[in-house]
């Protein structure tokens, strides 16, 4: 069977989510992409790495034990200054670091051919 480009762009776009491509596309809008390549990140925080480690499953395991933790600190009567500080778990998203996540448009086949073949809209 011979594979068209439809085909390979379906197949790309669902990949796992741990994959290297979706976690490239959660970090960065496509025209970001592109500064990207061969530059260092202006932050601390790798956004790739953070989008590959924070897959749908450990984001709700993160939630779960921060709901805990919330349960822990507000539902007993603790002392003056005696509750525990308990961090914030989850990506760096949740706890104010690295930049502000944009959403951007998804595009459509002929959008995606054009920009790998260098055509302007």
């Amino acid at each position: 069977m011979a594979s068209t480009p439809r085909l390979i762009l379906t197949m790309i776009r669902h990949l796992p989510e741990g994959s290297n491509y979706v976690a490239a596309l959660q970090s960065a809008p496509v025209e970001e992409l592109v500064e990207l390549i061969g530059a260092e990140p202006s932050t601390e925080i790798d956004l790739v790495q953070e989008h590959k480690t924070w897959t749908m499953d450990k984001v709700l395991l993160a939630q779960l034990i921060n709901s805990v933790n919330m349960l822990v600190k507000y539902s007993i009567n603790w002392g003056d200054g005696k509750s525990p500080d308990l961090p914030l778990v989850g990506p760096a998203s949740w706890r104010g670091e690295g930049p502000e996540k944009t959403q951007s448009k998804p595009e459509s086949v002929a959008d995606t051919l054009n920009r790998i073949m260098g055509h302007k809209k």
